[in-house]
């Protein structure tokens, strides 16, 4: 899999990395989101996989979670959000969509084979 890094709860709201995919069809791919430490505080959260033809660009959401409230993010809970066809973007990055505030928590996020239903 290609990592997009780890995100911090409490204080961040995108992965660490940016990731230069130049284009590549995604066929069967998504990105795969891991609870690495388990989130308290905050009432939820929103997982986005953004696009854009530049790295420093205007992103646009390629694929957006449910919301997913805090008593779900629990460590080890997956969150897979499918890389639709044509999602044809230079440059892509995970973002969260924060609903109150975090005291701990965090994901990591990495794109790889399609495990969703």
């Amino acid at each position: 899999h290609i990592s997009f890094g780890k995100c911090a709860l409490k204080d961040g709201t995108a992965c660490a990395n940016i990731l230069d995919i130049n284009k590549a069809d995604p066929a069967r791919l998504a990105v795969n989101v891991i609870v690495t430490t388990a989130a308290t505080g905050g009432t939820s959260i929103t997982v986005k996989l953004q696009g854009c033809d530049t790295q420093s660009g205007t992103y646009k959401d390629i694929s957006v979670s449910p919301v997913i409230p805090v008593a779900e993010l629990t460590a080890g809970k997956n969150i897979s959000l499918p890389i639709p066809s044509g999602a044809e973007y230079k440059f892509m990055k995970v973002s969260v969509v924060k609903d109150g505030t975090f005291t701990a928590g965090e994901i990591e996020a990495a794109i790889d084979s399609y495990i969703g239903a």
